[in-house]
This record gives structure tokens, C-alpha cells and sequence, in this order.
């Protein structure tokens, strides 16, 4: 994850797995033709992610990545509306009747099963924020 802050915003979240590449095509097509609209503000428009997951991706993002991880995986994936509160308990519940943690390889496929059964998308979803 080489210098994300700077990279755009469509760019960050096609890498964290969150919208495609033909997705970000759109939204720039939908800017550019009407140039009044933030990208972010386009992508939630079409329904493609929540404001909240936006919101964070602008503003918090490029902080975190600014300094030491401070909180679990899961404090983040919350934040960005990845995931509830509820999604989040689940997977730690799995963790402590497995004695792993979140992040671990062991998990992957567990939590790869678990996040595409809610709709949270492709696997590298998790890898990213890792």
C-alpha cells in the first residue's frame, strides 16, 4: 500500500476493493460531464457505496495511514461502514473460539466466507487495511 493518501480517491477504493474499475469509469464520465459533482458524492448517488464509507476514505483514511495502527481491524472497517457492530462481534466470537486474531492467514478464508455472505465484496477487501 505505496503512498494511498496521494493517489485519487477512485484509485484507493478500486484497490481496497470496494468499487471496480468500470465503476470508476462511470463516476469520472458522470464528473466530468457534469462537473459540479464530487466523485464521492457521484459514487453514493449511484448507490455504490454510503456516505459514511466515502466520508471516511476522504477524511480519515489518509490520517490513519499517517500514524501507527491504534485500534483493531475491526475499528476501521467499522468506521468506514464496512461493517457493523454486530458483523464485527461475530468475527470475534470466530476469533476467540479459534484463538486467532482478526488478521491472521488461518482467518482469511473464514472471513473471506463471512464478509461475501454479508456483500462486503472481493477478498482483497481485508488485505488492504492489513
Amino acid at each position: 500500500m505505496d503512498n494511498v493518501a496521494i493517489k485519487p480517491l477512485g484509485k484507493i477504493l478500486e484497490e481496497a476493493g470496494l468499487i471496480s474499475e468500470a465503476q470508476v469509469n462511470t463516476a469520472l464520465e458522470i464528473q466530468s460531464k457534469y462537473g459540479q459533482f464530487k466523485f464521492g458524492t457521484i459514487l453514493v448517488t449511484l448507490g455504490i457505496l454510503k456516505h459514511k464509507t466515502v466520508d471516511f476514505f476522504v477524511d480519515q483514511f489518509p490520517k490513519i495511514l499517517e500514524q501507527p495502527k491504534i485500534h483493531p481491524i475491526g475499528y476501521y472497517l467499522q468506521k468506514a461502514a464496512l461493517l457493523d457492530s454486530v458483523q464485527t462481534e461475530t468475527i470475534l466470537q470466530e476469533q476467540k473460539q479459534t484463538e486467532t486474531l482478526f488478521g491472521d492467514s488461518n482467518l482469511w478464508d473464514v472471513f473471506w466466507v463471512v464478509l461475501q455472505f454479508w456483500g462486503i465484496g472481493q477478498q482483497k477487501n481485508l488485505q488492504f487495511y492489513v
